[in-house]
């Protein structure tokens, strides 16, 4: 609880990132056109710059779930078949099955 109110006190910098990890500076760049700022066909990462140990900032990605087009009973569904993949994911320990032996 406490560390959520330490993270919520501290301001928050979002930015997109490429795949290679070169940073946009959306706020810096806030008057550029996309057009002139984003590259065609490159995929970007929107992330969450945090400062690091040593005072330097580090992107963090930001993971986004759908939870904001699902309606309340489709994220409690949701909620629901997560847990149940994950319980099957931890039952299978190790991929396929043996193949039968043969007589």
């Amino acid at each position: 609880m406490v560390k959520i109110a330490e993270d919520e006190a501290k301001p928050k910098v979002i930015d997109l990132c490429e795949k290679t990890g070169e940073r946009k500076n959306m706020k810096v760049n806030a008057d550029s056109y996309a057009t002139g700022l984003l590259r065609e066909r490159k995929a970007y990462v929107l992330t969450k710059i945090v400062k690091g140990a040593a005072d330097e900032e580090a992107p963090e990605n930001i993971v986004i779930d759908g939870a904001c087009i699902r309606t309340p009973e489709e994220d409690i569904k949701w909620e629901e078949e997560q847990k149940e993949l994950e319980a099957q994911a931890a039952n299978k320990k190790g991929g396929k099955a043996p193949p039968p032996k043969k007589k």
